[in-house]
């Protein structure tokens, strides 16, 4: 006999079980803002019935919270941005919610779009780190989660965010590519040195060039014997990043570079521009 299927949930399910957390204390506001973004009208209209059904501290939290959903309600219904102009304007307003709706609308732009609006979205970027951010990832939207560290790369600053090692293995090999970029910025050098042993020896040659990168910037000593390796890919492309990466990981990658060069061009190790030639 089989077993029997556990009923279908629906947003009107999640968004109370979410409401029911945060009026119990729990740590849900990355959710709340969410699901409070997605359907405002929905969310407002539970909150309420929610408000006559519970007592205490819970009644105080959920009281808050509509206080300022009344707010929220009383200013002009505006909806997505319907434009990239119209998001930065928005963006100048400052206001908390207005900043992570852009954000949520901007990773599911094109890419034109994304690049027109992450410059105005940086100065933002530490206070986003601390709950859109990380309720984009949870999603697990691949396309969000590819735009978003686009983003992250475009905005150039440190920004701590969980789940680094999950991207580094996702089975799409653009994401690894794109979290290898932001390594450096996102991640500790010693939490993200095995992953990016595994990125140089892996058989994408797109991703080698984005581990090259990465090994770069977190100046990882032990990348070099496999940087040196890459030296003699057949793909010229994945060679060039391998000797970009020695070049900048200081007298040690310079002098294995140096050294590489003298067993490929023994004619030229002698004296550089004025060394021997070939006739």
């Amino acid at each position: 006999m089989a077993g029997r299927q556990p009923a279908p949930s629906y947003p009107g399910e999640e968004m109370r079980a979410c409401l029911a957390r945060y009026a119990a204390g729990l740590d849900c506001d990355a959710d709340l803002e969410h699901r409070r973004v997605s359907d405002s009208r929905l969310f407002r209209t539970l909150l309420a019935e929610m408000r006559n059904d519970v007592r205490g501290g819970a009644l105080e939290r959920l009281a808050l919270l509509a206080s300022r959903e009344e707010v929220a309600a009383a200013r002009p219904e505006e909806g997505p941005p319907a434009s990239a102009a119209e998001a930065r304007a928005r963006l100048r307003s400052g206001s908390p919610s207005a900043v992570e709706e852009v954000l949520w609308w901007t990773v599911r732009q094109p890419q034109a779009v994304r690049a027109a609006v992450a410059g105005d979205l940086r100065p933002h970027a530490l206070a986003l780190g601390e709950r859109a951010v990380p309720a984009i990832l949870e999603t697990g939207d691949a396309e969000a989660l590819k735009a978003l560290l686009e983003l992250v790369e475009a905005w150039q600053k440190a920004l701590p965010l969980p789940g680094v090692q999950a991207w580094l293995r996702h089975a799409d090999p653009e994401v690894r590519v794109r979290a290898l970029r932001v390594l450096h910025y996102v991640a500790a050098g010693g939490e993200a040195a095995p992953e990016v042993m595994w990125a140089l020896m892996e058989e994408s040659g797109e991703v080698r060039q984005a581990a090259c990168v990465a090994a770069a910037r977190l100046r990882l000593a032990a990348a070099l014997p496999l940087l040196t390796g890459l030296l003699r890919s057949a793909d010229s492309l994945t060679a060039r990043a391998a000797a970009r990466a020695l070049t900048e990981m200081g007298p040690r990658g310079l002098e294995v570079l140096r050294s590489e060069l003298a067993v490929a061009w023994p004619g030229r190790s002698r004296g550089g521009p004025g060394g021997t030639r070939r006739t």
